[in-house]
């Protein structure tokens, strides 16, 4: 028998379409042209000065002033974790590297995440945002988390143990604000890598994420956004982070 070619088309599968209506949603956050480079901040792209309040400082007055473009020049820029505000790009441009610091101790306080769905006080992600919106990463330049033998790979023995006890302060109903993980606090916990968006809100129950040509190696999951809506994140190279994307 000679196959059908006329005719009407096959039904589209519900999940399909209610996937097309989720990608017609997405709108790309737009940014003022206003830039507001690290260096004027303070900082300093030698490898070795730690450059965490240069950043913050930054994103503050790129916040305040109605969002823009944080500029990473060419250079390498050790910081600490990076938190994120709304309307703000952190754009890290072409010959530039951002070398998280392997210190612990630059990934504290404590914040607001999730460990495999679960909420919880931990380490803060090298970058991190929680209840912001129109945000982003871009540029050509580099993320690297420094994981290794001997900073957060060496925390992977870890992970069953503490992730039983969390287990076991969900089950028991443990305030969210009890459940702290830290080498103060508790037991080592987990150091959040460089991806790991969850973008859903009250306002956006689907969250609208964009993950657009980035290039993931020794990648784990080192940036956490949590409760945002409108999220970029486009030609960085991301590397040397200690959990999976």
């Amino acid at each position: 028998m000679t196959p059908r070619t006329g005719g009407c088309p096959p039904p589209v599968p519900p999940g399909d379409l209610a996937a097309d209506r989720i990608v017609a949603s997405v709108r790309r956050p737009f940014f003022p042209p206003r830039n507001f480079p690290v260096t004027r901040f303070g900082a300093v792209g030698d490898g070795t000065t730690k450059n965490t309040k240069a950043f913050a400082a930054a994103i503050a007055a790129c916040h305040r002033s109605g969002g823009g473009h944080v500029i990473v020049p060419a250079g390498t820029f050790l910081t600490g974790a990076i938190h994120l505000l709304s309307h703000v790009d952190l754009h890290v441009e072409a010959g530039a590297t951002v070398l998280f610091s392997q210190d612990p101790n630059d990934c504290l306080p404590v914040v607001f995440t999730r460990w495999q769905g679960i909420e919880l006080m931990n380490y803060s992600p090298f970058v991190y945002s929680y209840g912001q919106r129109n945000i982003a990463v871009t540029g050509s330049g580099t993320l690297n988390g420094q994981a290794d033998a001997n900073h957060w790979w060496n925390w992977k023995s870890l992970e069953t143990p503490d992730f039983n006890a969390l287990e076991a302060m969900a089950d028991a109903g443990t305030p969210v604000s009890q459940r702290v993980f830290n080498l103060t606090d508790w037991t080592v916990g987990s150091c959040a890598g460089i991806w790991s968006v969850t973008g859903a809100s009250a306002t956006d129950p689907v969250g609208t994420a964009t993950l657009d040509r980035i290039a993931i190696t020794t990648s784990t999951a080192a940036n956490s956004a949590v409760n945002i809506t409108d999220l970029v994140v486009e030609d960085v190279t991301v590397g040397g982070t200690p959990v999976t994307v």
